[in-house]
């Protein structure tokens, strides 16, 4: 095998692994979305407990609900 076609091999072995490694980044990121969204609902949700109750932490799960049906 000539040097030349070394060099070819080796570069398109690293421009593979670097797409492998963006795809394989971009499935996860996908993947994790909705725990984003989630994550970022129940902080609004925690807010809007916190301004209707003095500033208090609610005690439980429950008690974050009873926002939602206000």
């Amino acid at each position: 095998m000539s040097l030349r076609r070394k060099i070819f091999v080796g570069m398109a072995a690293i421009v593979a692994g670097a797409m492998v490694c963006f795809g394989c980044q971009l499935v996860y990121t996908w993947q994790h979305i909705p725990e984003a969204y989630a994550a970022w609902d129940t902080g609004t949700l925690l807010v809007a407990y916190m301004k209707a109750n003095d500033n208090r932490w609610p005690s439980s799960w429950d008690d974050l609900l009873s926002v939602t049906n206000r």
